[in-house]
């Protein structure tokens, strides 16, 4: 495989307007696209140490032990975390133990859940209480195991999502904070996963995020376009425009954007993105940091 990099940058005369191109070429089949040779070891050790796999809950269980794993691991998905229920060397786990007491008018479940790091050392734990109807948990009603694994996820959700970064301002811009909006055109689950790989990335930069854009923050609009290459192939481009916010929150000018491509095996994204998302939004955070930077420095 041989990879490139090209990059230009092009100023507006009388404006604070930046353009930046980041375009990254490979060649070869999956699971490697838009990266370079050197870093796909550690992304995936990142991205297998990033996935939860969710064991069968154990004590007082449902008749069907995987029940509740499942549910959990679809609500864990639903908060932004990466979920399984069928692990792999490198995961961290999610053990969940439950205890079930009888009390008037009903049943009381006690839910004791702790992650572990692949070596057992551990790093979030949470207790849920819940009075339920005789024989629902037992019984696995779907209803019950849904709202007790949203609320458990929300609880370990908030002990595993990054801390939240101090609003650092971005040389060039007081005040601004970055806000990742939806992402258009992507196949699979590249929607919900690249704007959620991205926002980690950026954070792990120490670059303040927010949800909703104020007046004085940037916006990351994202498209990506996937195109026929020749037989069994296709052309995957994703870019990232770099946007201030308009009054009221709209897109205003735009100060520049970072795009990558890849030549891919046919429908190789129409599925989950997985590490795939974690690769893109790796080199996309670099080159919206660099972008930011050069745009910092035209303003100052």
């Amino acid at each position: 495989m041989t990879v490139s990099f090209r990059a230009s940058t092009a100023a507006t005369a009388g404006a604070a307007l930046l353009g930046l191109l980041l375009a990254l070429a490979a060649c070869g089949p999956l699971p490697r696209p838009f990266q370079p040779d050197g870093k796909a070891v550690n992304l995936r050790v990142l991205a297998e140490r990033s996935t939860l796999h969710v064991l069968p809950a154990t004590g007082d269980a449902p008749t069907r032990r995987d029940d509740f794993a499942v549910a959990l691991a679809a609500a864990l998905e639903s908060q932004g975390l990466r979920a399984t229920t069928r692990g792999r060397p490198g995961n961290r786990v999610i053990a969940t133990s439950t205890r079930l007491r009888a009390i008037s008018g009903g049943e009381l479940l006690i839910l004791l859940a702790r992650v572990e790091e692949p070596d057992g050392t551990g790093v979030a734990r949470a207790v849920q209480e819940a009075t339920l109807p005789p024989g629902a948990w037992q019984a696995a009603d779907p209803f019950v195991l849904a709202e007790l694994a949203d609320r458990l996820a929300g609880d370990l959700a908030g002990q595993l999502r990054p801390a939240p970064v101090e609003q650092v301002a971005i040389p060039g811009f007081p005040g601004a904070r970055l806000v990742v909006l939806p992402i258009s055109g992507a196949p699979g689950d590249g929607a919900e996963a690249l704007p959620s790989a991205l926002r980690a990335e950026l954070a792990s930069r120490d670059l303040p995020l927010a949800r909703e854009p104020g007046p004085d923050d940037l916006l990351i609009a994202g498209r990506v376009e996937v195109v026929p290459a020749g037989p069994g192939a296709q052309q995957a481009t994703v870019t990232w425009r770099l946007l201030e916010a308009a009054p009221g929150g709209g897109l205003g000018p735009e100060i520049g954007r970072v795009a990558q491509a890849n030549r891919i095996p046919e429908g190789s994204l129409d599925g989950r993105w997985g590490q795939i998302a974690v690769q893109v939004a790796d080199y996309a955070a670099d080159g919206l940091a660099d972008l930011l930077d050069q745009a910092g420095r035209a303003r100052r």
